[in-house]
């Protein structure tokens, strides 16, 4: 299967109209369009937004996708968040799964930049969020 063919299965399984996806997104319907006709290649960032609407892994998005050869899903995660498995103070709470759903926030249309603004985040939604202490 192309990547297009995927993305278009998955829109039109979610119930999605390329309008509604531009909303969802932030992604132009012309460069959508695009995509799914495999004019274009996504940027990592796009393939985030895109795997975090439909509430899957950047993996499983370019699973079997020939061309996308990302095995493992940490290659999508940025040096900074990856950092923080080397924190002394947390790292050693941190899971794979943590950094996966680190990696889908965006504030504002722009990911954290430093591990320290990553490191803020992740113990706010700590204390914000119920879960096994």
């Amino acid at each position: 299967m192309k990547f297009g063919e995927r993305l278009k299965s998955l829109r039109k399984s979610a119930g999605f109209t390329l309008a509604q996806l531009k909303e969802a997104t932030g992604l132009s319907v012309s460069y959508l369009s695009d995509l799914e006709r495999g004019r274009t290649n996504p940027s990592v960032k796009t393939l985030n937004k895109l795997a975090s609407l439909y509430n899957i892994s950047v993996s499983s998005l370019t699973e079997g996708i020939e061309g996308y050869g990302v095995n493992n899903e940490e290659e999508l995660i940025p040096e900074s968040l990856l950092a923080l498995k080397k924190d002394p103070d947390i790292g050693k709470n941190i899971t794979d799964e943590d950094l996966y759903s680190l990696n889908r926030i965006s504030l504002r249309g722009k990911q954290p930049q430093t591990a320290l603004e990553w490191k803020e985040i992740y113990l706010y939604l700590k204390r914000m969020l119920p879960g096994d202490e």
